[in-house]
């Protein structure tokens, strides 16, 4: 994959088109191919479509998510509004109903309490505690999620 991606970058493309790119490769690798994109997007304005599966790597380089599950897309967000508005909060069904709906993108139960996927902690009710998320727990909820 290093050598395909050096092939393109040589080509001065204006879109890399990726399918896990990093995956297969150890971390030392990895963060030299993620070292090489960057650079490729800062010195020649070129774009990238990233498919992967290492949230970790998405999120050193992405600035806009799309996760999608069986065809569907569950999320099209830019990345930074994503990490600074949206956010996970732990309840229990009483609490649950507190929350305004429209804000609410996924949540799962864990017997008596729930996992939510909330987009804007700004409008959640006093009272209720949430977390900063990371774009792996956050796909993780999105992708297993019963809503």
């Amino acid at each position: 994959m290093k050598l395909t991606i050096a092939v393109a970058l040589s080509h001065n493309a204006e879109l890399l088109i990726l399918d896990e790119a990093t995956g297969g490769l150890d971390p030392s690798s990895r963060e030299g191919v993620l070292e090489e994109l960057k650079s490729f997007v800062s010195k020649s304005n070129g774009g990238i479509l990233l498919s992967s599966h290492i949230m970790s790597d998405v999120e050193k380089i992405a600035s806009h998510l799309i996760i999608v599950k069986d065809g569907e897309i569950l999320l099209n967000e830019e990345k930074d509004k994503v990490l600074k508005s949206y956010s996970i909060v732990d309840v229990d069904e009483e609490q649950l109903a507190l929350i305004n709906k429209d804000i609410v993108v996924a949540r799962r139960s864990h017997g008596s309490y729930f996992n939510v996927l909330v987009s804007d902690v700004h409008k959640l009710p006093s009272g209720i505690a949430h977390r900063t998320i990371s774009i792996e727990e956050m796909s993780v909820l999105l992708t297993r999620s019963e809503k």
